[in-house]
């Protein structure tokens, strides 16, 4: 590992081993653990799709994570996988006297690597530093407002935070990779979010609107956790059997479809369409 690496100790907690180990519930990052500056891989290491820890992570580890916890397919996770190792530097694969076959997410934070500047929730990489801050800017987090609607909002989105960095710019590589983040995400939760109807529907009315609940957003890049989804359709708030109010049952969100490689294709050039746009119109003012 690089002399910069933090030390290795596992994932402990103050009693011992984790109480959860075994599932795949949430449990947040524990002293000695470390994360990216990528919130998708950071909740795949707290709810346990990967090691929770956030280390000794070969190709197969992220591969086999990838399409459990969010649903991708075969091709999109061995592009994703692929290049991550390759954009950092390291091989796949374990060839001997050749860096590679084990990441981990502190690796995945060089700067200009997969990692990149104008992120939705970290500040850019301070001048001189190797990583990425992964600490959360939680100010930030409310100003991804309304229900996020494939290409527009996330156009906006993404236009709002380069139009933050000027003069600094991000290359087309990390641009075309800040697009493809939300892509891969909006279509990964997309078909989940159905608008609830009383009675016949109406013939001339989508079934399924096309994008995400925003508070699945926020509770995402905010505490790097899946969301949680309510369990019944009832009211906010239920009766238990004492006959006292208690919080509605949730469960943790498990992808229902699959998201290939065409799909994050396609949506990422509707979200480039619209930045550009908008890029395009700021310009001229």
């Amino acid at each position: 590992l690089p002399a910069d690496h933090p030390p290795v100790p596992i994932h402990e907690h103050s009693g011992g081993t984790c109480p959860i180990t075994g599932n795949n519930a949430f449990c947040p990052p524990q002293k000695g653990d470390v994360r990216s500056v990528c919130p998708a891989l950071n909740a795949m290491a707290n709810h346990g799709f990967i090691p929770r820890d956030g280390r000794n992570l070969t190709f197969l580890t992220l591969f086999r994570g990838l399409k459990a916890c969010y649903g991708l397919s075969s091709s999109l996770a061995t592009v994703l996988v692929t290049g991550g190792f390759l954009a950092i530097g390291r091989l796949p694969i374990h060839i001997p006297l050749v860096p590679g076959g084990v990441i981990d997410l502190h690796l995945v934070g060089l700067h200009n690597r997969v990692e990149h500047d104008a992120s939705l929730v970290h500040l850019n990489t301070p001048l001189g530093h190797k990583y990425g801050p992964v600490e959360i800017q939680e100010e930030w987090v409310p100003m991804l407002v309304s229900d996020i609607q494939p290409p527009a909002d996330v156009g906006r989105m993404r236009a709002r935070r380069q139009h933050e960095i000027l003069p600094k710019k991000l290359d087309p590589v990390h641009a075309e990779v800040a697009r493809g983040e939300m892509a891969i995400i909006l279509g990964v939760w997309n078909s989940e979010y159905q608008r609830k109807h009383e009675g016949k529907q109406d013939k001339n009315e989508s079934r399924e609107k096309q994008g995400i609940p925003l508070q699945w957003l926020l509770q995402w890049l905010a505490e790097e956790r899946l969301p949680d989804i309510p369990i019944s359709s009832e009211s906010e708030m239920e009766v238990d059997g004492d006959s006292n109010i208690a919080p509605k049952k949730t469960t943790m969100w498990r992808p229902n479809h699959k998201q290939t490689l065409r799909d994050v294709v396609n949506r990422s050039k509707r979200i480039r369409k619209v930045t550009e746009a908008i890029e395009s119109e700021e310009a001229k003012l």
